[in-house]
């Protein structure tokens, strides 16, 4: 566990004077009390599992601040929350916030390191995965080197078909191109599903305008029996057209478990049958490269693809999206949101790098003021922790009873240690805590996961000379500050 004093001044023996007692509690015992650029941090006391109940204390940061600025803390957190707002509505900042490192691997797609991959890219929720995912793949289309597809299986769920041929319908020029390597018949009929689509745009007049087109065309095309397209007819004629555009075809799959339910036999037999061709297209003949992207509590979607004659081991690269580091974090709220250091580090102290939940705090702060708690943004989060102990998570299971006390300890751990070495994924405390979104798993080839130290990699489990081939952290920083509240 790092031990790191922040160079900021967090401890209370170097604190500014316009901090309270209250103030200097929360930023020593929440989550920059220890802390480096990349890690956030704990310093465990009995303080530390009240900080996301006790009302006022980011309050507390605001009229610090205020002071320090001499203006009212209410013009002082009223202009905050004005800059936040433009943060949130400016996509660019808030897309470069999100995670460079994820961002700089995927923008490697369709370079000579990136061309034939099979990417899983995961993390826990409200992060900024899709937001990632939009980001990379419109400037990998602008730069004219790739031709890229980015679907959400939240809206298709099993349809990639049609979720493919609606991303598609966004780029007219690329459209074209695609239909022009089809069959009349097949031309058609794609055509045809074309207009029982909805198609994604900026407008609704580049809406009509895309929809337009495409009713010329369907009019115009010859008399012919309509042929349905297949995915590999598709996805064929994608590959032809973007070789003759001189582009790299990328595929990225948001919410990929929606799109592979499997809640069926018939969902297994087409999952397969979708898999084997991507595993074709990619890491067999390097016709394209495909990212898969899912929340880390539906991680064990790698297990149940193994459980289909499929093998994980196609993959070539498990990412990570992370929490923002903490002295990125720091800068953006200083420098982009106008926070004073006592608000920037009381929200980090509270949320670390979860922007969703930090944007919320400052927005509730400017509405209600000291009347706020820390886990006034949360949710639902705040009852995962006792979800993970309720008759309902145990009783239901095939676990029993006598799965409660190692439920509990694990969830003790995960808040004083932030991390648990596990050997499978499938361990039955493990697979709670996970279903019940406290935790999410952390794979060995993604060993570079900021929370967890490497030297916990080469650390044998115990009583076994067997290295850890999965972590179990909990689901955020603040998800820490809740299992410690509550065990």
């Amino acid at each position: 566990i790092l031990s790191l004093s922040s160079s900021e001044g967090t401890s209370s023996n170097n604190a500014p004077p316009t901090r309270s007692e209250s103030l200097n509690k929360l930023l020593r015992y929440g989550l920059v009390g220890t802390w480096d650029d990349n890690l956030y941090g704990l310093r465990f006391a009995d303080s530390s599992a009240r900080l996301l109940q006790e009302k006022g204390l980011l309050w507390e940061a605001v009229l610090a601040d205020a002071v320090e600025k001499g203006i009212s803390p209410e013009d002082y957190i009223k202009k905050v929350s004005q800059l936040v707002s433009k943060f949130n509505g400016h996509s660019g900042k808030q897309r470069k916030l999100a995670n460079y490192k994820v961002t700089e691997t995927l923008r490697t797609l369709g370079s000579d390191g990136g061309k034939g991959e099979l990417w899983y890219l995961t993390g826990s929720r409200s992060v900024g995965k899709s937001l990632i995912l939009e980001n990379v793949a419109e400037e990998l289309n602008a730069s004219g080197k790739c031709s890229v597809l980015n679907v959400d299986g939240r809206q298709y769920n099993t349809h990639l078909l049609r979720a493919l041929v609606a991303s598609l319908a966004q780029d007219e020029n690329r459209l074209e191109a695609v239909i022009e390597k089809l069959p009349p018949a097949q031309r058609k009929g794609l055509s045809i599903m074309l207009s029982s689509i909805f198609i994604r745009a900026k407008t609704d007049a580049e809406r009509n305008r895309i929809q337009t087109a495409n009713f010329k065309r369907l009019v115009s095309s010859p008399l012919t029996t309509a042929t349905d397209v297949s995915l590999p007819e598709f996805l064929g004629a994608f590959v032809e057209a973007s070789k003759g555009r001189g582009e790299y075809p990328v595929i990225m799959i948001d919410a990929v478990d929606k799109v592979f339910n499997m809640r069926s036999e018939a969902d297994k037999h087409n999952a397969i049958d979708v898999l084997d061709l991507i595993i074709r297209m990619t890491r067999q003949e390097g016709q394209a490269s495909v990212v898969m992207a899912t929340t880390a509590d539906t991680l064990d979607f790698p297990d149940r693809l193994d459980q289909l004659p499929w093998s994980t081991n196609y993959i070539s690269k498990f990412i990570i999206a992370e929490e923002v580091a903490p002295l990125e974090m720091k800068k953006t709220m200083m420098h982009e949101w106008g926070c004073g250091e006592n608000l920037a580090l009381g929200l980090m102290s509270l949320y670390g790098g979860h922007v969703m939940n930090a944007m919320d705090a400052v927005h509730d702060l400017a509405h209600h003021k000291q009347k706020i708690g820390g886990n006034s943004v949360l949710g639902t989060m705040t009852d995962a922790p006792g979800n993970c102990l309720s008759e309902r998570s145990i009783t239901s299971s095939i676990f029993g009873n006598g799965m409660k006390t190692k439920v509990k300890q694990a969830l003790h751990d995960l808040g004083e240690i932030g991390f648990l070495p596990l050997e499978t994924g499938k361990e039955p405390f493990a697979e709670i805590i996970l279903k019940e979104r406290a935790g999410f798993l952390v794979m060995r080839s993604s060993k570079h996961f900021a929370g967890i130290p490497p030297e916990a990699w080469q650390k044998p489990l115990p009583n076994s000379t067997v290295l850890p081939k999965y972590m179990l952290v909990p689901e955020c920083n603040t998800m820490r500050l809740l299992l410690k509240e509550k065990y």
